[in-house]
């Protein structure tokens, strides 16, 4: 409870009722209330803004989720402020939560606020703004309902949630257990109240999307100059056409500075590169942080593997990798990269069936394992305890730990995953549980940055038509970003017998694109197979990055803007 009282000081209160006795928070947490926070101090001043999006409780659910979410999206890519937090009110729908870092005047906030609503959700009906116009510090100062509580009404608890899992709650706006309150923390730590500069900033951007065009002046026609002298100009005839609904930036030439740093970027800045050379480029340069990908493969198929080659590679490039195993032993996982090293069977390292000369080969190469992949490398055995929420924090830590490095997070499998969610955990719907647990994971990969890799068992081979691919898996997995389906070239071959593998793209933009994979079982090893006709790329990205530096620093040539 006090870990959860500290962050709402953090976030949330005005700095007289953060200094205050957390007595009266911690009464209304033991009645299952939810505790009030001042909006409006004696000065006029507020530090937190709150937009309700209604619409559960008037079957409106699927439309005010995404709102939310595409609000909350825009807040950070668009106007380059921290992540909000998100939350259910147990009755009427959903809540999203800017906390500014100090006070504004309420007026300031309130006109912010009207700034967002015209700019995103202009026409949806439903939505409360708070502080809501008239919402004043004069005789009793306004306040708002902090989760967790429980909603008396409708016997569901208000809570915080993770955004991915929004979509879980289009026609309930609660859940109906009390929540772990130490779990509602961990998932305010995360975030970050607003900066004053950022805020102002971000309001000066709306503003002038919604600024009307600026009228260009009347030409008269050529030779009416003369005759017409200084006569009064004519006024543009009125136009029926309306504003667009969604404002943009403005004329591309204003952010020519913007274009050319992202192209001064390296292209590998922001992803992992994996073993596979063909695979790398299918992927335009690896595993991209803040991206879902999922790996999809019939059982004994060869995902555990494939993502643990792809886990070790990272870590031997300076990547933090972190295996989420739900039921693989760490134990095992070990084995499987000695016996890839050494190219010794597993079983035979397994059962000890080794002579002195192996024995000292084993040994060394975990040895050498240890002292490269094992300084980047964590392999957890994971339990209905192993929640998203942790997987978070180890992700903040490894950033930390790492400039620089994007994480890259595998979890095997995705259905045993564990949210921290008991609405999601033990959702008695087995067709809809799958979907929210990718739609956290997807959270996960947003909110931190990590490229995150899910495996998943498919009862069947990917269809080799590439419409029928494409549908076939996003039912699998919606909400992956990037689809990755490893088969048998031959459905019959045995799957204890070294055999080829395709490893496909599905809906790739060139089709299904695919390379193919020599797997090993025996020493869990998996090699690419070159293609016929592959054409090694020039290396000269270092020349191009030095030449889009310099058009980046050079001056704005006249009329750029």
């Amino acid at each position: 409870m006090q870990r959860l009282i500290a962050e709402f000081r953090r976030l949330f209160l005005l700095p007289a009722d953060a200094d205050a006795d957390p007595a009266a928070l911690e009464h209304q947490l033991h009645a299952q209330d939810a505790p009030a926070a001042t909006l409006v101090d004696d000065q006029g001043r507020t530090r937190l803004m709150v937009i309700g999006f209604d619409g559960v409780s008037r079957g409106q659910g699927s439309a005010h989720c995404a709102a939310l979410l595409q609000l909350g999206k825009a807040l950070m890519e668009e106007l380059g402020l921290p992540e909000p937090a998100f939350s259910v009110n147990g009755r009427e729908g959903f809540q999203l939560w800017l906390p500014l870092a100090e006070p504004v005047p309420v007026g300031e906030a309130q006109a912010f606020l009207a700034l967002l609503q015209q700019s995103y959700f202009k026409d949806l009906p439903a939505v409360g703004l708070h502080p809501a116009e008239g919402e004043q510090a004069v005789g009793e100062a306004p306040t708002v309902a902090l989760p967790p509580g429980l909603h008396r009404g409708t016997g569901l608890w208000a809570v915080f949630i993770a955004p991915g899992l929004a979509p879980s709650f289009t026609e309930e706006a609660g859940i109906d257990i009390p929540p772990n309150l130490d779990k509602q923390a961990e998932l305010l730590a995360r975030l970050e109240p607003i900066p004053l500069d950022a805020f102002r900033e971000a309001a000066g951007r709306l503003r002038q999307r919604l600024a009307p065009p600026a009228e260009a002046p009347t030409r008269p026609a050529q030779g009416m100059e003369a005759s017409q002298g200084a006569a009064e100009p004519t006024a543009l005839a009125p136009t029926d056409t309306a504003a667009p609904a969604n404002p943009v930036p403005g004329p591309l030439a204003g952010l020519r500075q913007e274009l050319f740093h992202a192209l001064a970027r390296p292209a590998g800045a922001a992803v992992v590169p994996t073993p596979f050379p063909g695979l790398t480029a299918l992927l335009h340069g690896g595993f991209r942080g803040g991206r879902l990908l999922a790996l999809l493969a019939p059982p004994r198929g060869g995902k555990t593997t494939l993502a643990a080659i792809c886990l070790e590679h990272a870590a031997a490039q300076g990547h933090p990798a972190l295996y989420v195993g739900y039921d693989m032993a760490r134990e095992q996982l070990v084995q499987a990269a000695l016996a890839r090293r050494l190219g010794l069977d597993a079983r035979r390292i397994e059962a000890r069936s080794l002579t002195a000369e192996e024995a000292q080969r084993v040994a060394a190469a975990l040895e050498d394992y240890l002292a490269r992949e094992g300084q980047c490398l964590e392999l957890w055995e994971a339990g209905a305890a192993t929640t998203l929420a942790e997987v978070a924090a180890w992700v903040r830590r490894a950033r930390a730990a790492r400039p620089g490095r994007v994480p890259l997070v595998v979890i095997d499998p995705l259905p045993l995953l564990s949210t921290g969610v008991a609405a999601i955990d033990a959702h008695p719907d087995p067709a809809r549980r799958p979907l929210a647990l990718a739609a956290a994971c997807k959270d996960l990969a947003r909110g931190t940055g990590a490229a995150v890799l899910v495996l998943r068992a498919l009862d069947h081979p990917v269809p080799s038509e590439a419409a029928r691919a494409l549908s076939e898996v996003r039912a699998v997995v919606p909400t992956a970003d990037t689809v990755l389906a490893l088969e048998s070239e031959h459905a019959s071959d045995p799957a204890s017998q070294a055999r080829p593998l395709r490893l496909r793209l599905p809906g790739h933009r060139v089709g299904s694109a695919e390379v193919t994979l020599r797997h090993d079982p025996a020493c869990h090893a998996m090699e690419e197979m070159p293609r016929p006709g592959a054409v090694a790329v020039e290396e000269g990205a270092a020349a191009a990055l030095e030449v889009f530096r310099r058009h980046a620093q050079a001056p704005v040539p006249p009329g750029a803007t």
